[in-house]
């Protein structure tokens, strides 16, 4: 079983070939509107007592506020990625410093659709903010 384990492990990390890209249409500040996901497959939206908020800066820099405290300053890339989803590549979020989940993103109707790259993981909604 341990050896299984290791070969999926060894064959997803040689797998996972990247490609930087540039930012398209990510730039600015987006509301987040609820999550879904994980082992149980819960659903959270946004409340008066949980909000947040993400911006995408020029020159790859990103902040993550929560209750409209900053949580996370760092920078991001962008980077065609071999997605656990549906194993093609696809544009990624990637923090270079692991501060912040990797996640494939996407846009529907006008609203950012964030994945995140991990098994028993969330979808989150954004929609930008004016």
């Amino acid at each position: 079983m341990r050896y299984l384990l290791m070969l999926i492990v060894m064959l997803g990390v040689f797998s996972c070939g990247k490609t930087a890209v540039a930012p398209v249409g990510l730039e600015g500040s987006w509301t987040w509107e609820q999550s879904s996901g994980g082992f149980a497959g819960i659903v959270i939206k946004a409340s008066e007592n949980d909000s947040r908020r993400m911006v995408f800066k020029p020159n790859n820099g990103f902040e993550y506020y929560q209750n409209g405290k900053l949580v996370i300053q760092t920078s991001y890339e962008i980077e065609n990625r071999t997605s656990i989803y549906s194993q093609e590549k696809v544009p990624q979020i990637v923090f270079p410093k692991d501060d912040f989940m990797r996640m494939s993103y996407r846009f529907i109707d006008g609203k950012l659709d964030l994945g995140d790259e991990a098994y028993d993981g969330f979808s989150h909604s954004y929609v930008r903010t004016k």
